[in-house]
């Protein structure tokens, strides 16, 4: 999976050709950016668990949010 342009408007990045390894949950991915795996948290985004590791329950709509992040990543 690969992203064309993941923009940070915060602090005024852009970066290109960012590649997609994994998605983790409805609000976190992982990424190979210039050869160094990394986590990425999506602002503003505060999707229920879809993994039973962590200690808050898991919920039918953390599922559906995995789901769909995993369609739109």
């Amino acid at each position: 999976m690969e992203s064309q342009i993941l923009t940070n408007k915060k602090k005024g990045t852009t970066i290109q050709n960012l590649q997609v390894t994994k998605v983790v949950d409805g609000d976190t991915i992982k990424v190979l950016l210039n050869d160094k795996r990394e986590f990425i948290r999506m602002d503003y985004v505060d999707a229920e668990e879809s993994y039973s590791e962590y200690s808050k329950p898991v919920t039918d709509m953390g599922k559906a949010a995995s789901e769909m992040a995993i369609k739109y990543f």
